[in-house]
């Protein structure tokens, strides 16, 4: 004889009275409750977005413009990952997809990479400065580029610039400048142009010669730099230096160069000039 189970459901409706149902169930279709458990399967984390927040060591100021080094960083970074949900019946391998989950979470990245340097100097010095010596040459400023000294005087880094023409034409075409020297006639006068843009620290340089090679101590010529006169007596090859540092700067600065030398005096006609340099810090 089959059992019977009544169950009473008791419904509320929005009068002030109830219904009372009664449900007859055969026992035999009621199932045994049937325990398993939950099985998670992740996936690989994946980075969700592009690092932030992140610091440098050192930096790229630190460095002169294009110097490669090697730099030190540490980024936050997202990431997440799928997670698979399912239901194992005790007893049996048999699984139940259940759903997909989305786990989240931020990690620190370090890391050490090949950078580029971006600080631009403001001068030759300040070349010396930040990057230190790297031998003369040209080099990328914020003035543009300009040809540093890094051995003049005391090695702490000077602008130079070449003030002669090469292969310059001189009043009456009785000589001319050369990349390897200048000679002039005798008695001869020429001015030579240039800008100072510093009031301190800055020099002119010149080489005086006799192209014959014979020294002549009565043969005395002027080099006067705006003001400034410098005699010599020319006995060989002599390199000069003029201190600039206490003239105003300012353009159309003058070298007037007077060679007043005997040109009667055999092989002694051809005095000259070379390697005409302005020295800026």
């Amino acid at each position: 004889m089959k059992k019977k189970i009544l169950i009473t459901l008791c419904l509320l409706s929005t009068f002030s009275f109830g219904q009372n149902f009664v449900v007859v169930v055969d026992d035999e279709n009621i199932k045994t409750r049937e325990y398993f458990e939950v099985i998670e399967e992740a996936g690989e984390w994946q980075n969700n977005g592009a690092k932030y927040n992140c610091s440098y060591s050192p930096l790229n100021n630190d460095y002169y413009k294009d110097v490669s080094f090697s730099q030190d960083s540490n980024c936050q970074q997202n990431q997440k990952r799928e997670v698979n949900v399912y239901h194992k019946s005790l007893g049996s391998e048999h699984k139940i997809f259940i759903e997909t989950k989305i786990e989240n979470q931020t990690i620190s990245i370090n890391e050490t990479n090949s950078a580029l340097g971006t600080y631009l100097a403001s001068s030759c010095k300040d070349v010396v400065d930040h990057y230190g010596k790297n031998g003369n040459g040209v080099y990328e400023t914020t003035e543009g580029n300009v040809y540093c000294d890094m051995d003049y005087k005391d090695g702490s880094g000077y602008k130079r610039t070449h003030l002669y023409n090469p292969d310059r034409t001189l009043l009456g075409s009785c000589t001319y400048w050369k990349d390897t020297r200048a000679e002039w006639c005798s008695n001869y006068t020429d001015t030579v142009y240039f800008n100072l843009n510093k009031e301190n620290y800055a020099y002119m340089e010149y080489v005086t010669y006799n192209y014959a090679g014979t020294p002549h101590n009565g043969n005395s010529s002027i080099i006067t730099v705006d003001g400034i006169d410098k005699s010599y007596n020319l006995l060989s090859p002599v390199l000069h230096s003029i201190d600039l540092s206490n003239n105003h700067n300012g353009n159309n600065k003058k070298m007037i160069i007077r060679f007043t030398h005997d040109a009667n005096i055999p092989g002694d006609n051809n005095m000259g000039v070379k390697e005409i340099y302005l020295y800026e810090q």
